[in-house]
């Protein structure tokens, strides 16, 4: 990659050349290239590990890939061993500025990567958070339904749809977890362990019964945790929301219209 012309820069992601780095690390390798020569280098990836390896077994493509930035999970032999290799491949102008610290630089032949002794936080927009909480709610609301009904796999889907927002707060909520966007990464950056081992309670049911035993706990540390965050960035919380939520759940409880599971 560095002898192509058309590759500007490259540097490594992920756990490669950190402290995090171990023996079942994969390379993760982003690559900057100019624009007109984007779909290219991207189209001829597969040749690419070909020349390289004994044999690629699949070039996957993110579902998340678009006109300015793809990214790819490659299976590949090196004797009996299949390895994986994560590479992204950027248009320049896809981002204004790439922040990387000095053990990720692996060359840069256009001054398009900038050298920080840390990295940023993750730019926290109030909105977003505001959009968390109040999605937790919305998920707590749908639980009564799904509840009444019966319908274990909905409720297994709401419950993960809490787990997604829960995780969102946490993750704003401690400096350790700033820059984790990620939430496996987030939650084991998580400086309070007992809280991370209890967000699983979210992905772990064996029935119905499980979801409503649970769930009532969950609403009560998301709601001190939602507080918590709200304080910290002077964001209104959504009181009346929780409140009218609650009251709903109530209802639905007291009514004893709930499927036993």
């Amino acid at each position: 990659m560095k002898a192509d012309g058309r590759v500007l820069a490259g540097f490594v992601s992920g756990s490669a050349n950190t402290s995090h780095e171990d023996e079942y690390s994969d390379v993760d390798a982003v690559f900057v290239v100019r624009d007109d020569s984007f779909e290219d280098i991207t189209a001829a990836l597969a040749d690419f590990f070909a020349a390289m390896c004994d044999g690629v077994e699949l070039v996957w493509a993110e579902r998340f890939n678009n006109d300015m930035h793809h990214n790819y999970a490659v299976l590949l032999r090196r004797g009996d061993n299949l390895l994986q290799y994560d590479i992204s491949i950027d248009k320049l102008t896809f981002r204004s500025e790439r922040k990387i610290l000095a053990e990720q630089m692996l060359f840069d032949k256009a001054g398009c990567l900038e050298i920080t002794q840390e990295m940023p936080p993750r730019q926290l927009l109030r909105e977003t958070l505001r959009w968390h909480i109040e999605a937790y709610w919305v998920w707590v609301y749908i639980h009564a339904k799904y509840l009444r009904r019966g319908d274990f796999i909905k409720l297994v889907y709401v419950q993960q749809e809490l787990f997604n927002n829960h995780a969102a707060v946490l993750g704003n909520l401690y400096k350790e977890t700033l820059a984790y966007s990620w939430w496996p990464q987030m939650l084991n950056a998580l400086p309070d362990v007992e809280k991370r081992d209890w967000m699983m309670n979210y992905l772990c049911h064996p029935d119905i019964n499980s979801i409503r035993e649970k769930l009532p706990n969950q609403i009560a540390v998301f709601s001190g945790d939602a507080r918590k965050l709200c304080e910290l960035f002077d964001i209104e919380y959504p009181c009346g929301v929780e409140s009218a939520v609650l009251e709903h759940l109530n209802k639905a409880e007291k009514s004893n219209l709930y499927q036993k599971g």
